[in-house]
């Protein structure tokens, strides 16, 4: 997913990629997933990834988002379970990943 061009600083530029590369595990799983797919709710992740469990997803999206790596945008209503969920994505002002 493309999303808009950047116009971070340089040094802001690093800082960011080098958070990116100290997400390890799972959170590197979330990260990627998203990165690759867009905007997806905890669900589509677990599903994504291939867990049976919204637990082995949830705290890593909830991680990422306070590390300012993923932003909340929204939310829709859930067809699984008919309840309204969050949505999560890159930041807009991101660099391209891939």
């Amino acid at each position: 997913m493309k999303h808009a061009k950047h116009d971070m600083h340089a040094n802001s530029l690093a800082a960011y990629r080098e958070e990116i590369e100290r997400l390890k595990g799972r959170a590197r799983q979330v990260f990627d997933y998203v990165a690759l797919h867009g905007r997806s709710t905890d669900r589509q992740i677990m599903v994504g990834l291939a867990f049976t469990d919204p637990n082995m997803v949830r705290p890593r999206i909830s991680e990422l988002v306070k590390m300012g790596l993923l932003i909340e945008c929204g939310g829709r209503r859930e067809p699984a379970t008919g309840k309204r969920v969050r949505q999560v994505d890159i930041p807009a002002n991101q660099p391209d990943l891939f």
